[in-house]
């Protein structure tokens, strides 16, 4: 019995010794192949013969992936080969190697050698769903983030977008457009800024009412007699009489604030509206209440609204001062001017230049620039020599001044810009500027 065992031990060693010595055999063969198709493509390279460099390397590549002898195909195609070649293989080099960021550095600068945008931010989004990232990467994520394109045949004047929609004067009128500079709806004889859903417009025999954000007719009222309406958010708006003083009503054209009437009035927002009697300001709710009076100024947005983040700003005897909700003065900033607070910060001028701060009072961005407007969506524009571009939060100055003016983005990365005229002499117009990342 115990000999039988010593066979079977003994038949095992050999079985497991032939397996290991014929793996090592095996093992060798392909090390001694991978070694020739290296030798082979590199000797290829030396004569330029680029289909035996391709058939050695991804020869041996298919025995050993390495991520080195895939850089050195590529690097031979990227000096000898055309971009559609290099791109080719960049492509193919990703499936083997998806976590390396080189295939994606080239990729995308091929596409922007070629001006092919939506590719080049197609290659940035694939990635960063694979988790890859570099300085090459980073680098060209920032150059390309801003790129933009101006739309539009040129406008005589414009009203800055709201809520998606702005308003533009051409030879027949006021009409609305949209980011994409399609008309929405008719012209116009005039036109306000939008409000949530609606915007107030005046027909040319004189009358006002609503369209809404498609530009069709969504509310009027035939038998009033109101001059002129502003834009209608949380179902108020502020009208003018015939008189010239102004009132607010509901939707259904009645009065809000009973008989109250005003000399100017503002669009209500956070709950507060900004209205004048006489020769000064004071800030109001709903039903009336006063919250601040007094006042020799307001700050309002594009709008006619006194902004958001619950801060409004108002001129008091000694300079702009910060208000909260409650009408309690915020920080001890005494500033030169103002403009409301929208996206978290707002443009403001202190010692004859303008920068930014936050809802408490601190400097986001010191005073530098000779203008500047609050942001929106992470961009404000500022004035530099006279001319108008962007910054973003940390004060990168993200588009060049290019424009005689800059107005606020949407969300959708559009905004309305003044574009000089082509030859010295000719009158400027206004052209939508749409950032090319956010167009998609």
């Amino acid at each position: 019995m115990r000999r039988n065992r010593l066979v079977v031990l003994a038949v095992l060693v050999v079985v497991v010794g032939g397996g290991w010595w014929s793996l090592a055999r095996t093992n060798i063969s392909l090390r001694e192949s991978y070694e020739e198709n290296v030798v082979a493509a590199r000797d290829a390279a030396s004569r330029g013969v680029t289909r035996d460099v391709v058939a050695g390397y991804e020869a041996a590549l298919k025995l050993q992936p390495e991520w080195p002898l895939q850089r050195e195909l590529l690097d031979y195609l990227a000096a000898n080969e055309s971009h559609d070649v290099y791109g080719a293989a960049l492509e193919r080099a990703l499936r083997g190697f998806p976590d390396q960021a080189f295939p994606y550095e080239e990729l995308l600068r091929i596409a922007l050698e070629d001006g092919d945008h939506d590719t080049a931010y197609e290659i940035l989004d694939r990635a960063v769903g694979a988790s890859v990232s570099s300085d090459r990467l980073t680098a060209a994520s920032v150059e390309i983030a801003y790129d933009y394109e101006l739309s539009g045949s040129g406008y005589v004047d414009a009203i800055p977008f709201v809520n998606g929609v702005a308003a533009v004067a051409t030879s027949g009128g006021w009409r609305l457009i949209d980011s994409s500079v399609r008309s929405l709806g008719p012209s116009h004889a005039k036109i306000g800024p939008a409000g949530d859903d609606s915007v107030p417009v005046i027909d040319d025999e004189g009358g006002p009412y609503f369209v809404d954000l498609a530009g069709a007719r969504s509310l009027a009222a035939t038998r009033t007699s109101y001059t002129r309406l502003g834009p209608k958010v949380d179902g108020i708006f502020p009208a003018q009489r015939s008189d010239g003083r102004w009132v607010y009503l509901d939707e259904s054209y009645m009065p809000v604030m009973a008989d109250a009437t005003f000399d100017e009035a503002g669009v209500f927002s956070d709950g507060l509206a900004p209205v004048r009697v006489g020769e000064t300001w004071k800030v109001v709710r709903r039903d009336g209440t006063v919250v601040v009076d007094g006042l020799l100024e307001v700050a309002l947005d594009a709008q006619g609204s006194l902004g958001s983040s619950g801060r409004f700003f108002g001129r008091t005897s000694d300079g702009f001062r910060m208000f909260d909700a409650s009408g309690s003065t915020v920080s001890d900033l005494v500033l030169e001017a103002a403009h409301p607070f929208a996206d978290g910060g707002a443009a403001v001028r202190s010692g004859g230049a303008w920068g930014f701060i936050d809802p408490q009072g601190a400097w986001l961005l010191q005073p530098t620039y000779e203008d500047a407007r609050s942001f929106a969506v992470g961009l404000a524009p500022v004035q530099q020599g006279g001319m108008w571009g962007y910054v973003n939060g940390a004060g990168t100055l993200v588009i060049e001044p290019a424009f005689r003016a800059a107005t606020a983005f949407t969300p959708s990365g559009a905004s309305l810009v003044l574009v000089a005229g082509p030859s010295e002499g000719d009158a400027a117009s206004w052209k939508i500027l749409q950032l090319l990342r956010h167009k998609r």
